[in-house]
């Protein structure tokens, strides 16, 4: 617990809010996502089939914290990704797919084992990547690579879990093909569009 809240407060004096984002691209994540008030109706859906399946498994690699609730609909929603792959340690663990509330929509949920990640990822193309906590490998984030198009973005549960975590985010966001990548503290976050400058955020949410 001590451990979360050092880094917390390491976290607090590096971050800043859009008036320290110069990128018109994060900015207008930052201002019209998540700085912006969530849909009620939208947040009360997602809320309670989360506590559904945090009753119905007991499973604490789910999403718990009604804030982390919140950023990770808010990001569904505002890019809206059609084809979307989440990397979970159990087959119970359907939380992005919770966030998704259109018909256009296509989660795959997948335990990550190299055989299952390398048969899903073969040839196909996703708008998103959800790493749940403890997923986060970088053999896996090296495997799901192939999948990228140029709008694609990866969102990474927990990065400051341990020092592992915080190693593997280090290495992921330095990546040669990653452009931008978003430090919320809860999440990390990464895109891929060619046409941005690499750089490099720590957003207070």
């Amino acid at each position: 617990m001590f451990y979360r809240q050092r880094k917390y407060f390491q976290f607090l004096l590096k971050s800043s809010n859009q008036h320290g984002v110069h990128s018109p691209f994060v900015y207008q994540l930052v201002t019209k996502c998540l700085y912006k008030k969530i849909d009620k109706n939208s947040w009360k859906t997602f809320q309670k089939s989360n506590n559904e399946l945090l009753k119905n498994f007991k499973n604490k690699n789910l999403i718990s914290s009604h804030k982390k609730m919140r950023i990770l609909l808010k990001l569904i929603h505002y890019f809206k990704p059609k084809n979307n792959l989440e990397i979970a340690g159990s087959l119970n663990l359907g939380v992005i797919a919770l966030a998704m509330n259109s018909s256009n929509s296509c989660v795959t949920t997948i335990v990550n084992t190299p055989t299952e990640i390398s048969e899903v990822t073969l040839n196909r193309k996703f708008d998103c990547v959800y790493f749940h906590k403890n997923q986060i490998t970088l053999k896996t984030f090296n495997t799901c690579l192939k999948t990228i198009n140029n709008n694609s973005f990866f969102i990474f549960n927990d990065i400051y879990g341990n020092s592992e975590t915080i190693k593997n985010w280090s290495s992921i966001k330095n990546h040669p093909k990653v452009k931008v990548s978003l430090d919320l503290f809860y999440f990390g976050v990464i895109f891929f569009r060619k046409e941005q400058a690499k750089e490099h955020f720590k957003i207070r949410v």
